[in-house]
């Protein structure tokens, strides 16, 4: 392995050889040269379970490289790559090589701020949509996601039943991806935490995550806060929590709710059982309509921020 390790620094050979099931190398500045001596490393490894390199200026060269290594790597669970230029061609190239390996045991990845576009997310909705696939946790946030990715990714939670926790905030699914995945939860019991804000969704997808609310058992955490919502969808979402009794945490905060909303809330706050956390800051509410949801939350095991 020391020979693989040649281009890297003798921190970062020391820390990979004295690795045991851990790795955390965030924040290192490993580059690309080093980047691929490290994943010609992890190809053959046999110990490895845990790799945390976020922030450590890896390119799409080695994401490409990683790619190759993961073809054969049935060890690693999680890998994170959260904060690397790894372009959508990389991102493309490592989840091409986890459908290659369906003896891969990766449960989490992360690629939060890596410029993952609709290639990367279509790749990743056939790769949620095989058997094989054993990902639990998956992290896309501030990437370049279109509704092309939010729409595939939709359908393949449609099939999939080992992912848990989805978190696509700040990307750009508009209506057509917002819908496509809230008609997953009407048969997906499997997800427990959705993270969907600032994703360009309107009033169509918010009454698409109503209806889907009123069937869904499994979802707990539901994020779509600062989209374009209105009424329309607050009223909606408003009588989903009416019969909604697994929903603990939902954040509605910075769109454009209004009083007809607020007004559809009161009933709902004093007969939800299982909401614990609400929120709503910076919405259009009248001062009488929050100090109407205050009111109505009073006395209830309810977090309302308003």
């Amino acid at each position: 392995r020391r020979m693989a390790l040649r281009d890297l620094n003798s921190d970062l050979a020391d820390a990979w050889e004295a690795a045991g099931a851990t790795l955390d190398l965030s924040g290192k500045d490993i580059g690309s040269t080093a980047g691929v001596a490290l994943t010609a490393a992890l190809r053959d490894n046999t110990s490895l379970a845990h790799l945390q390199l976020k922030n450590a200026r890896l390119d799409a060269t080695a994401a490409k490289a990683f790619a190759d290594a993961l073809a054969h790597n049935c060890t690693l669970t999680f890998l994170g790559l959260h904060e690397n230029n790894l372009t959508d061609e990389g991102g493309t190239a490592i989840v091409r090589s986890l459908i290659a390996n369906t003896n891969s045991r990766l449960t989490g990845l992360g690629l939060n701020k890596t410029q993952a576009g609709n290639q990367t997310g279509v790749a990743l909705a056939e790769w949620l949509s095989s058997p094989a696939c054993l990902l639990t946790h998956l992290w896309l946030d501030d990437n370049q996601l279109h509704e092309e990715a939010g729409v595939m990714l939709g359908k393949a939670l449609e099939k999939n039943k080992t992912l848990t926790m989805l978190s696509l905030h700040n990307n750009e699914i508009g209506d057509a991806g917002g819908c496509a995945i809230a008609r997953a939860l009407l048969t997906n019991s499997t997800l427990t935490g959705l993270g969907i804000s600032n994703n360009r969704l309107g009033d169509a997808a918010g009454v698409a995550f109503a209806i889907a609310l009123e069937k869904n058992t499994g979802l707990i955490d539901l994020g779509l806060h600062r989209n374009q919502l209105s009424d329309v969808a607050g009223v909606a979402l408003a009588a989903a929590l009416k019969t909604n009794t697994a929903l603990s945490s939902l954040a509605l905060s910075y769109n454009q709710l209004g009083d007809a909303m607020a007004k559809a809330l009161e009933k709902v706050l004093r007969a939800n059982k299982t909401l614990a956390t609400l929120g709503l800051v910076d919405n259009k509410f009248s001062s009488e309509a929050k100090a109407a949801l205050a009111a109505a939350a009073e006395g209830m095991e309810i977090e309302l921020f308003c």
